[in-house]
This record gives structure tokens, sequence and C-alpha cells, in this order.
């Protein structure tokens, strides 16, 4: 699941937020891409605990909405 997250914006919330998250679930596998503000997290958390995790830490976390499908896979990749 995808995240956007804010404020996020330094190497101190690319750290706290995959413990945070990994509090919860240890086998968590968590990715912070600073620069975009997004948060992938893969494990046993449902975006009702990942948003609520957040929240308690400071940060607003929304699940990002996916990307457009295209027919052919060319527009949009």
């Amino acid at each position: 699941m995808k995240f956007n997250v804010s404020p996020m914006e330094c190497g101190s919330c690319a750290v706290l937020v995959p413990r945070v998250l990994k509090a919860l679930d240890p086998g968590a596998e968590v990715k912070v891409d600073l620069l975009a503000g997004t948060v992938d997290v893969a494990g046993a958390l449902d975006a009702g605990q990942v948003v609520a995790a957040l929240a308690a830490e400071g940060y607003s976390a929304v699940p990002a909405e996916p990307a457009p499908k295209s027919c052919c896979g060319t527009c949009h990749g």
C-alpha cells in the first residue's frame, strides 16, 4: 500500500516513519520517498492502522491513488 504522508521533509522522518510502523508489524517492509512524500508499506498492517500510527506521531497520511492504467501501457507506463 502506498500512502501520501505529510509533513515528511528530512532524514529524521525517513528513520522515524519505518520505526513506528515496524513497531506494530516487525516483518513489514517500509520504503520512504522523501521527495515524493510517500511511504510504501508491505505487511500485515491495514490502511487504518498505518494512518492511525502515523497520526499519533503528528503525520497526516492518506492512501495514495493508484496510477491510471491505459489500454496498451504506452501513455502511463
